[in-house]
């Protein structure tokens, strides 16, 4: 990705069942609505310090996505955004995080283990719903 991208907005790479991965996300601070959503291949993304929010739905039905790295500056996952993430197994919530949107983990089946951080107050509908193998919650 273009070095100086701060944002990206609503379906950007929308259903690109192809993209496997993007490098240079290092000036993202925004990632909009079902900016990834259905991109089946992709694997691992990882998003420096200064992404402060992610969208509704932004990274749903990646299936292939196993690990993604949110920064340390994140405050707000809104709803659905990793839903259906069936092969993600590793997400670390930064301590910044305030708000986490209804179902935004539903159907993450290979998550083991979620820390969340002390500044999330309330856990809405369906956060962690159908995590079938979700054992430790910290």
């Amino acid at each position: 990705m273009p070095s100086g991208i701060n944002a990206l907005y609503a379906n950007t790479f929308y259903e690109c069942e192809q993209l496997e991965c993007i490098t240079q996300t290092e000036s993202v601070s925004f990632i909009d609505d079902e900016v990834f959503f259905g991109c089946k291949k992709l694997i691992s993304l990882r998003f420096a310090d200064n992404l402060t929010s992610v969208g509704f739905r932004s990274f749903a039905r990646c299936i292939s996505i196993k690990e993604i790295y949110l920064g340390n500056s994140l405050s707000y996952i809104k709803a659905n955004a990793f839903m259906d993430c069936e092969n993600l197994k590793n997400i670390i919530l930064p301590k910044t995080l305030e708000e986490i949107g209804e179902g935004a983990f539903d159907g993450c089946k290979s998550m083991i283990s979620i820390e969340i951080p002390h500044q999330v107050f309330v856990l809405p509908p369906f956060a962690f719903a159908n995590c079938s193998k979700l054992s430790k919650i910290l």
